[in-house]
């Protein structure tokens, strides 16, 4: 484990930085459905839209029947309400926010996706269940990151005070760096520590070590061009995602890249198991 703090201009008070999730000119859009894993959802990107500029959006995707006939539960018409109503109540009580709706119909993960811009992130919650409200926001949250091309967040249902501290969960791909610099700017804009961990199996040898250690050691390196950050990193010889949700379980996000070898589900081994064992907030960066 190696401990440092990176020696560059700190924020000063009342400053704050750019949102790194997101483009100049993105968007949030958050899958709601009035759900209490949708809900949980949409204040976790209130609390970080308030602190900007960036349009909030709600968006709610009617699905149709299935191939037997049967309802996806809620109507149009009563997710139209459902989204106007909780717009109107943001607009009331965050008269800083930008606030719209859209509703689409069809697939929840194909609507989202295709609702977003470039530049956007979309925001999802998960009860870790499988499911909210029979069929919505929970197992779909693996749906939705591998449908969409931008940032996907998920925020699962769970008590997410007193959290800090950024995890940013590494592996030697060509764009490792420019993911510790979005978590590292994300750690400078929150003001808390950065951690960095990269796993390899259990009884490695000295050559697959040493090759993370040098991982970690350019990680650090790159975390340096975001502010003045504590920066802590952990090799570990575990399976990934028992390393990654081991070590973010009490912190405020996870940031990870999506996966490069995509299973069934679109998305990997490792990111399936930490999207179903959501225990902090997880930002899948492409």
């Amino acid at each position: 484990m190696n401990g440092t703090v990176l020696p560059v201009e700190r924020l000063g008070p009342g400053e704050t930085a750019d949102d790194p999730l997101l483009a100049p000119r993105g968007r949030y859009l958050v899958g709601f459905d009035g759900s209490q894993a949708s809900a949980t959802a949409l204040r976790w990107v209130t609390d970080r839209a308030r602190t900007g500029t960036h349009e909030l959006v709600l968006v709610g995707v009617a699905e149709e029947p299935d191939d037997t006939g049967a309802a996806a539960g809620i109507t149009p018409l009563e997710l139209a309400r459902t989204l106007g109503q909780r717009a109107q109540d943001l607009r009331a009580h965050e008269r800083r926010l930008s606030v719209s709706t859209r509703l689409a119909s069809g697939d929840v993960a194909t609507g989202l996706a295709q609702a977003a811009r470039p530049g956007d992130v979309v925001i999802v919650g998960s009860d870790k269940t499988g499911y909210a409200q029979g069929r919505l926001y929970g197992f779909r949250s693996i749906q939705i990151a591998a449908s969409a091309t931008g940032t996907v967040v998920v925020v699962p249902a769970v008590d997410l005070r007193m959290r800090e501290g950024v995890v940013v969960g590494l592996d030697d791909s060509p764009a490792a760096n420019e993911l510790v610099l979005i978590a590292a700017r994300e750690a400078a804009r929150r003001r808390s520590a950065l951690l960095l961990v990269h796993a390899v199996p259990r009884g490695s040898g000295g050559d697959r070590l040493a090759t993370g250690e040098h991982l970690l050691a350019r990680a650090r390196d790159a975390a340096a061009e975001a502010g003045e950050v504590e920066v802590t990193s952990h090799l570990v010889q575990r399976r990934p995602a028992d390393a990654i949700l081991n070590l973010s379980r009490d912190r405020a996000l996870l940031v990870v890249g999506r996966s490069r070898r995509r299973g069934l589900l679109g998305v990997g081994s490792t990111l399936h198991e930490l999207l179903m064992n959501a225990n902090v907030p997880t930002a899948v960066v492409p």
